[in-house]
């Protein structure tokens, strides 16, 4: 190890500056490799067969690329910002391979700075002997040994912050490594404190991002209706009609938005172009509820009230119900400078309003039998259900009762 500097006891975040630079020296040997192999037991050829390796057009050996990602824990935790820092989110790009013996050159940058979670963004490269490009990467590292963390309500007497929504998340079963569709409603916590809108929203962000951790994947609808009502959908500049969470989080860095002119979601995290690519009908397969279904994500109403879950027509689609029927919608979607015309299915009730969707008795079903679990933050109450065990539960009330996600029976 050479040209290592003296670590850091840690930067507030009101010492941290847009350019600030660290970079250290490593040589990753065959003893590193051998402890790494060790703990994640990968024994792959490509990794521990030289015959092998070279037959596959390398130099020898490779080194394993997640090594190099450990030195980012080194390089925040110790160098930048350095003392207690937690890296919320991790973009991580291979360039090329390296090899056993090699000298890793690792050099960070602070690129921004979020005044709103006391967060930096951090841009990483790492060479190999010099100058030859092995990685690239960008860090979201939350500053906690900096000031107070501020308080976003008061409830009772008592400041809510950032820290009581990751604990509450967390005792009502989310967990790193989840995808979380979050249905919101940010006003009903308690008295603002934040000192500003965008801090607030961007505090919430940030305790759903360190819930579920650089594995996990957030989900949150932008739905639009933009075919309902005549008009194009344009991804980037069409606002969000559910809740200024919502719309702030789609605006975020690293956040894509899916195409679907009625039923478009924003999604960051690990899965987010699986769960962003979907088809044109709402509710199928092949839509973000499928797609929700297929791989068990979970649902939080985090202040929203239970009536506003719109999985649940899928639900109704898959039993199916008679009382809804699917229509097909047209209308154009923009991307860019360039419109282009398009159709999608959605599973409409009749316009006579005869239909009250009303899912109380479902609700109270899935707290009685510990598949839906509850918390609070402040006057504000959370609900978390995993999708399938949501769904089965659905269908199985409308095998009793065809009616059972209505007021009563359309008139």
């Amino acid at each position: 190890m050479t040209n290592q500097p003296a670590a850091m006891s840690g930067k507030t975040f009101s010492e941290l500056k847009v350019g600030d630079t660290v970079e250290f020296e490593v040589v990753l040997g065959e003893k590193e490799h051998a402890a790494f192999r060790e703990l994640a037991g990968d024994n792959s050829p490509i990794h521990s067969d030289e015959r092998f390796a070279r037959e596959a057009q390398f130099e020898g050996r490779i080194g394993y690329g997640f090594l190099l990602c450990g030195l980012l824990s080194r390089l925040y935790g110790e160098y930048l910002p350095g003392g207690s820092s937690i890296c919320v989110t991790q973009e991580s790009r291979f360039v090329r391979p390296y090899y056993p013996g090699d000298t890793i050159r690792v050099v960070g940058s602070v690129k921004a700075r979020l005044e709103s979670t006391r967060m930096v963004e951090i841009t990483t490269e790492m060479f190999r002997n010099g100058t030859e490009t092995v990685f690239r990467g960008v860090g979201m590292v939350r500053v906690v040994i900096d000031e107070e963390e501020p308080a976003l309500y008061e409830a009772g007497g008592i400041s809510i912050r950032t820290r009581d929504f990751v604990q509450e998340l967390s005792s009502i079963g989310l967990e790193e490594g989840d995808v979380v569709f979050v249905h919101s409603d940010v006003s009903v916590f308690g008295r603002l404190k934040a000192t500003n809108r965008s801090t607030l929203l961007e505090s919430i962000c940030d305790a759903l991002r360190m819930s579920v951790g650089d594995s996990g994947t957030i989900i949150m609808p932008t739905f639009t209706y933009s075919f309902c009502e005549g008009e194009v959908f344009d991804p980037v500049n069409s606002k969000s009609t559910v809740g200024s969470l919502t719309e702030h989080f789609r605006r975020q860095p690293g956040v894509v938005r899916s195409m679907h002119p009625i039923f478009s979601v924003a999604v960051s995290g690990r899965a987010k172009e699986w769960f962003s690519d979907v088809g044109p009908d709402s509710f199928d397969d092949d839509s973000i509820f499928g797609r929700l279904e297929e791989r068990r994500g979970k649902l939080l109403f985090l202040g929203a009230p239970f009536q506003s879950c719109t999985f649940l027509h899928r639900a109704e689609q898959t039993f199916p119900v008679p009382y809804r029927y699917i229509k097909e919608f047209e209308g154009l979607i923009r991307n860019g400078d360039e419109d282009r015309r398009s159709t999608c299915t959605y599973l409409v009730r009749p316009f006579d309003r005869s239909v009250n969707f009303d899912v109380s008795r479902l609700e109270k079903r899935l707290v009685e039998r510990g598949v839906m679990r509850e918390g609070r933050i402040g006057e504000g109450r959370l609900l978390l259900v995993e999708s399938r065990a949501l769904v089965e539960e659905a269908r199985e009330l409308l095998g009793e009762d065809i009616h059972g996600l209505l007021a009563g029976a359309p008139r």
